[in-house]
């Protein structure tokens, strides 16, 4: 224990200060004092006259409980008497504590004559041992449970437990070093604080991304949208609103996602930011359930050395999927603004890992800006009218970042609003210091010129100061970052740096700083050259296209700018043909078509798939490679072939970023689409993969002008039958009402004649093209008119089936219906049928919901209220829509689900899903279920809602199951595991204190035992050794035990305390060799990296969990011969807590010893992903004999590097 505290609890005097103190700590530490009143204190603090100091009765209680609390600060030479002190009957004594209880108990009990009685006495003294034996044999004779908390028992408390402890710093002033909601609440307002100035928020305003951020369960939602969009606003409302409503929430910076190899490290390392003594195995994520999961924000991931790699770090925290027996939804949620250009960067793997994750919100609304303007206005009180601010809006482009900066009678072209923004706060910063704006604008360019040549875009305050350019400068330097309009400081006083007002106002000062540079020919070609500055030197030359000799030495070392100026300059602009010229003279250069250029020219492809223009499309099919960049940028830009070689590719119906482009292309080009499309359809000619890919583009195009040529040609395909999902998906999408069933009923025809019978365990033809990926495409887009007439059509046995698969997770009021109907036939049938076969919808919302946090929509589910809460309709379809209507969230279930808990058709299921969602007040209706004979399926929702008369529940099921063990020994009991769930969500304390007092009946149960083990105390370790130890068969009592401890399951508090993978250690031999490494893999999610590597690395040398320096040359030889997951491999060693220091090093000593060039091969793909230019190095250290190929892999990687990293 901590000795500050047993001082500080020593050196009380004031008798009110202990009470709090002490009622504090049993109001946490027993269960039996939550109901205590306090009549010992009044309001003040001050202490008042009372016969005891705190009185309650515990709830429910059978017998009736009385509890009564006596606090003292008397010293220990006192407390006999103030404890034991009776009437002697013959002189007027003043009664001890004991004797005044026991007076209100024998008045309480001619009332309740059953009544139980506990007194808690709390002194800050330490009583010798013959008092405390009197103490408790006196109250026994009164029929008074005495129990003592002395100043050790309760240092323990406040040393020992994270509540505690922030008792002991609220009322003692000790620093807090354990994490406990109340400091967490404290971390999520000040983490807020750091990213979000004091009256900022008041020109806020609310949008539709607003809503689907907060209700939103899905784990992780990258929020897509160009820099200042007001994506980031979007989540920082989120988080306000998150932490309002008595949430957990953190801001977690994009260098903690880097270096962390674990989500529960970067959550550690940001609290350990903001809270230094916070102990590393304090656990934010024990804290939070599902119900209420901790929602972390991640701050400028764009900005990360490598965010590619960020990104698909944080996409895989997600965790691998889990079975129906381990789903539920995480503890925590994270948002993360990403830009499209960053998007556009990831791999294809990564990208099909992020996609179903990505949130894309609507672009700013004339609407949107009309309310951000008169907020604005309001806030400065500036007089603005709807038609103004709607003006104002349209000048602006409805750019939430421009009209943020635009001041009220400023200019208000695009181009001018950011130098405007400057120049005012720069003569603000004047008219508050005296420094001349000119002078303040100087220091500014000064420290940008500075970030640009030293390639630091955020440098702490120390690296600034440390510039000698600038120390003449530094005063306005100061002046203006504590203005802190334009540019400001970030983060802890311990790690402070420069911050931007936004990004493209830092932007627009490097390209100024360029052009200061420029114009005193003091930019240097390292400059110049390097590709990582290549967006600012786009905007520096489309403002001195003129200057040819200046856009040749652009051209000559850093190409990618003038791509970054051509998509920048308007179509048709003389700077933008100039640009062009340029652009299409380097590719069509021999010496830009090698290897060595091949990652420059994949940029050049991602920078064209921003642009507009045709040319565009001539430029992309310039490039040597045709890539998914080069082929979006053609069909964006209306190039129906890029759309056709697109559509050959795999994952097609499920790539949400190339639908997106669709999009983009139909917006501009539909009517040229539509024409290429309808022409090429009709081609008889046209056969294979060819026509599929046509039917393909023609479902994600939907027009319906092409349902006539997809007619032409199912007329003419006498190979139709091999590809009916691709004519359904064509039909289905560009069919109207009026002619849906003459195009749809020839293919769903022809669908029932596919043969019914399974082959093996593979579905049957017929089943198999409801399964297809026409279903996703059903789920994200439904096309009505074709659900109209499918619902039609399901009512007929040889589809029905099919037709409810294919509808029954789109959310359409018509397939809605069409589900109900079939799934109360289903269960009108048979409930095992209705339970196995037709859970489909069920099973899709809840999973959608917990992986995705993808929710029915609110006209959906208002629908299947009507169905669920009409008492007079079937009952088979009033569960069957609630079922339904259950398995999505919305923010009013609740009170739906309270108002009609009555029903007794649906009560116990609308008890389980008040429940799920974390509602304390249904536990009351619980309670009873507890002890009926369905007690196990009932106390498996205590896993998300608790309370103190759930843990006197749980007492009192522990208690029977003792009793019913001394009745007969042999018994078996099916609710332990259920009873182990909710032991382990007690506090420690707690959870000791029950196993102890029922050990002798529980030891024989694995369940209890592996309890024991996971509560890890002293105590408990030393019992479960001695279970163990006596077990017929010790492994048995271990099986399972993963499961238990929290490893890949959702919903469990975890891993929280290293002591529960030390008190395993004794047992390593009895647990499978599969789960001591799934232990491992448990330790690395949690940061225990040495604690792994001392236990578990001798005894699994060769797991993917347990990696170290010595295998990584063994790693590097495997992967030469296999580069396909050359990332995934480097991932999991980092993820393994070796640090990428640690890689490089031995990378760079490994190719002094492997000559050939599949070696040097390897080395560039690890370090394009991974590496600084620190490490570009290890390419000239390859032992290998040089040559044209080895040096354009070098160049190539030199390339990659640079461009992604700035230092």
């Amino acid at each position: 224990m901590d000795p500050r505290t047993t001082k500080a609890l020593a050196e009380i005097t004031d008798e009110g200060r202990f009470e709090q103190l002490a009622l504090a700590v049993l109001h946490h530490a027993e269960p039996f004092c939550a109901a205590l009143s306090q009549q010992g204190v009044n309001a003040a603090g001050k202490t008042r006259a009372s016969p005891v100091d705190n009185i309650g009765f515990v709830r429910d209680a059978e017998p009736p409980h009385m509890v009564i609390a006596h606090h003292t600060t008397a010293a220990e030479r006192d407390l006999r008497a103030k404890w034991l002190t009776q009437s002697n009957g013959e002189k007027k004594a003043r009664l001890g504590d004991i004797a005044k209880t026991a007076e209100i108990v024998a008045h309480e009990r001619r009332r309740t004559p059953s009544l139980a009685t506990t007194l808690f006495l709390t002194t800050n003294r330490e009583p010798d041992e013959q008092l405390v034996r009197d103490a408790v044999a006196l109250g026994a004779a009164f029929g008074i449970t005495v129990e003592i908390w002395s100043r050790v028992r309760l240092a323990r408390v406040l040393d020992t437990d994270p509540t505690g402890q922030w008792i002991r710093r609220t009322l003692l002033g000790i620093e807090q070093e354990l994490l406990s909601p109340d400091l967490l609440a404290d971390l999520s307002r000040a983490s807020f604080a750091t990213l979000v100035p004091s009256g900022s928020s008041r020109t806020w305003i609310g949008r539709e991304l607003d809503r689907q951020l907060v209700q939103s369960r899905q784990p992780i939602s990258f929020v897509l949208g160009e820099s200042g969009s007001g994506k980031t606003v979007a989540c920082l409302r989120a988080m306000n609103h998150w932490i309002a409503g008595g949430g957990f929430a953190l801001i977690i910076a994009e260098d903690v996602v880097e270096e962390a190899a674990s989500l529960s490290g970067a959550v550690m390392t940001s609290l350990r930011r903001l809270h230094p003594s916070l102990a590393e195995s304090s656990s934010a994520m024990s804290l939070a359930s599902a119900a209420r999961p901790v929602l972390l924000l991640i701050e400028d991931i764009n900005h990360a050395v490598n965010p590619s790699r960020a990104i698909e770090k944080v996409a895989r925290w997600a965790g691998e999927a889990t079975g129906e027996e381990n789903r539920g939804s995480p503890t925590w949620r994270i948002l993360c603004p990403v830009w499209p250009r960053v998007m556009n960067g990831l791999s294809e793997q990564a990208r099909r890992l992020v996609e179903p994750m990505l949130v894309q919100p609507k672009p700013f609304t004339p609407e949107d800006g009309i309310a951000a303007l008169e907020a604005k206005a309001k806030a400065v009180d500036h007089p603005i009218s709807t038609a103004a601010s709607y003006a104002l809006s349209t000048a602006l482009g409805h750019d939430p970042l421009l009209i943020g900066l635009h001041a009220f009678g400023a200019t208000s072209t695009p181009d001018a609003v950011i130098s405007d923004f400057v120049e005012r706060s720069l003569r603000r910063c004047e008219s508050r210091t005296g420094i001349p704006a000119g002078e303040l604008h100087v220091a500014l360019l000064q420290m940008t010129q500075q970030m640009l040549q030293r390639r630091r875009l955020a440098p702490s305050w120390n690296d600034v100061t440390g510039w000698s350019t600038i120390s003449p400068s530094l005063h306005a330097l100061r002046q203006l970052v504590a203005h802190g309009e334009v540019v400001r400081l970030e983060g802890s006083s311990a790690r402070q740096k420069v911050g931007f007002r936004h990004d493209r106002v830092r932007d627009h000062l490097l390209v100024e700083a360029a052009a200061a540079l420029l114009d005193a020919d003091a930019l240097g070609d390292d400059i110049v050259g390097d590709p990582f500055f290549a967006a600012v030197f786009g905007d520096l030359v489309l403002s001195h296209v003129g200057a040819d000799a200046f856009l040749k030495r652009v051209c000559r070392k850093n190409p990618l700018a003038i791509f970054h100026a051509l998509r920048r300059a308007e179509y048709g602009s003389p700077a933008r043909s100039k640009l062009l010229a340029v652009a299409e003279q380097w590719l069509a250069a021999e010496s830009n078509r090698g290897y060595d250029q091949r990652s420059l020219r994949g940029e050049i492809a991602a920078v064209l798939m921003e642009a507009e223009g045709p040319d565009i499309v001539v430029l992309a099919k310039a490039l040597p490679e045709s890539t998914a960049h080069s082929r979006m940028a053609r069909l964006r830009n209306g190039d129906l072939d890029a759309g056709i070689e697109d559509c050959l590719k795999p994952q097609f119906y499920r790539a949400q970023w190339r639908e997106r482009q669709i999009e983009h292309a139909k917006l501009r080009h539909a009517d040229t689409l539509v024409v290429q499309l309808a022409s090429r359809l009709q081609d008889r000619a046209i056969e294979g993969s060819i026509r599929e890919a046509l039917l393909n583009l023609a479902g994600s195009v939907a027009d319906p002008r092409l349902s006539p040529a997809i007619s032409t040609s199912w007329a003419a395909d006498d190979d139709r039958g091999e590809r009916l999902d691709d004519y359904l998906w064509a039909f289905a999408f560009c069919c109207i009402s009026q002619d849906a069933e003459s195009v749809l009923g020839p293919v769903c025809s022809a669908w029932a004649a596919l043969p019914q019978t399974r082959n093996g365990s593979k579905p049957s033809p017929r089943d198999e093209l409801a399964g297809s990926g026409i279903r996703w495409k059903f789920e994200r887009r439904p096309p009505g008119p074709a659900i109209d007439y499918l619902v039609e059509r399901g009512a007929h046995a040889d589809l029905s089936w099919q037709i409810y698969y294919l509808l029954h997770a789109v959310d359409h009021p018509a397939a809605i219906r069409f589900c109900i109907r079939a799934m109360a036939q289903a269960r009108e049938r048979s409930e095992q049928s209705y339970f196995f076969n037709f859970r489909n919808g069920q099973d899709h919302w809840q999973r959608y919901r917990d992986e995705y946090g993808i929710h029915m929509s609110t006209d959906s589910r208002a629908l299947l209220r009507t169905y669920w809460q009409n008492t007079a309709a079937d009952p088979h379809e009033r569960i069957a829509a609630f079922d339904l209507w259950a398995s999505s969230w919305g923010e009013d279930d609740l009170g739906h689900l309270r108002e009609w808990q009555s029903d007794v058709l649906l009560c116990d299921r609308i008890l389980r899903h008040r429940l799920e969602r974390g509602d304390t007040t249904a536990i009351p209706q619980l309670l009873p279920k507890l002890s009926s004979d369905q007690r196990r399926y009932w106390w498996q929702f205590t896993r998300t809602t608790w309370s103190e008369d759930l843990t006197i529940a749980l007492q009192r099921a522990l208690d029977e199951r003792s009793a019913q063990i001394a009745a007969e020994p042999n018994l078996v009991f099916d609710i332990d595991h259920s009873l182990f769930n909710a032991l382990i969500r007690l506090p420690r304390d707690t959870a000791e204190a029950m196993l102890l007092q029922h050990w002798e009946a529980v030891s024989d149960s694995s369940q209890f035992v592996q309890a024991a083990l996971y509560v890890a105390s002293p105590l408990l370790l030393e019992r479960a050794a001695q279970a163990i130890a006596v077990a017929p068969e010790p492994a048995k009592v271990l099986e399972f035990l993963t499961m238990h401890f929290g490893i890949k399951q959702q919903g469990h508090p975890g891993l929280t305390r290293p002591e529960q993978i030390m008190g395993l250690e004794p047992y390593f031999d009895l647990i499978e060799e599969k789960d001591l490494d799934w232990l491992a893999e448990g330790c690395n999610e949690v940061g225990w990296f040495e604690l792994r590597r001392r236990l578990f690395d001798p005894r699994l040398p060769d797991s993917r969990n347990c990696w170290n320096e010595a295998r990584l040359p063994r790693l590097f030889d495997r992967l030469t011969a296999d580069m396909h997951f050359v990332s995934h491999e480097i991932e999991a060693v980092l993820e393994a807590g070796v640090a990428w220091e640690t890689i490089a090093t031995a990378l760079r000593e490994w190719v002094t010893q492997a000559p050939s060039e599949d070696a040097l091969r390897l080395a560039g793909e690890i370090l394009q992903e991974h590496s600084r230019r620190v490490d570009l190095d290890i390419m000239s250290a390859w032992c290998g004999q040089e040559n044209e190929a080895t040096r354009a892999v070098i160049a190539n990687t030199v390339f990659a590097v640079r461009h992604r990293t700035a230092d």
